[in-house]
């Protein structure tokens, strides 16, 4: 579970549990937090008395463990984020190979027919002209969209520092 979505489960224990007067409202409320709670964190909270509402763990050991299941929801959110980015950025090094190819197609067809006519485009057939300036546009948009994905790996490659970074401060934190 997330680790706002356990904390919002754990005040909300704290705050029903442990009355003087448990209403029967207060108790289903009580029971459906500790049910949700117990859901994110693998626990086993439970009311051991309908009237007050007390639990079965008292309040450092309850807080203990919703420190440690909101550490262990970040890690999971973080190793989650990092996956995402390492994908991402497998998918872009496929997508920058594929238009690398198609602009070395193009240049490659180009070169063949300065081979074939010359230099000069401007001198070539008509119809080589045409051709010419399709391979040429070719090469343009290959361009541009590598220019375009490499921003984007830069990106990627700056979060994925970024989520390093974060993931191992938070393991330093634990470790205190």
């Amino acid at each position: 579970g997330s680790a706002g979505a356990i904390q919002y489960y754990a005040d909300k224990i704290s705050e029903l549990s442990g009355k003087a007067d448990m209403s029967k409202s207060d108790l289903e409320k009580l029971r459906s937090a500790i049910a949700r709670y117990n859901d994110l964190t693998g626990s086993s909270v439970s009311v051991t008395d309908e009237l007050t509402g007390a639990l079965n763990v008292n309040e450092a050991a309850f807080k203990k463990n919703t420190e440690a299941a909101k550490e262990n929801a970040y890690a999971k959110a973080y190793a989650s984020m990092l996956e995402d980015a390492i994908k991402k950025q497998a998918e872009l090094q496929v997508e920058l190979q594929k238009q690398q190819d198609l602009y070395d197609t193009a240049a490659e067809n180009a070169q063949k027919l300065i081979a074939k006519y010359g230099e000069d485009w401007h001198f070539f057939p008509e119809e080589a002209q045409d051709e010419w300036l399709t391979y040429q546009s070719a090469m343009n948009e290959a361009n541009n969209a590598m220019r375009d994905l490499r921003g984007q790996a830069d990106a990627v490659d700056e979060s994925i520092d970024v989520l390093d970074k974060t993931i191992e401060a938070h393991n330093e934190q634990l470790k205190q």
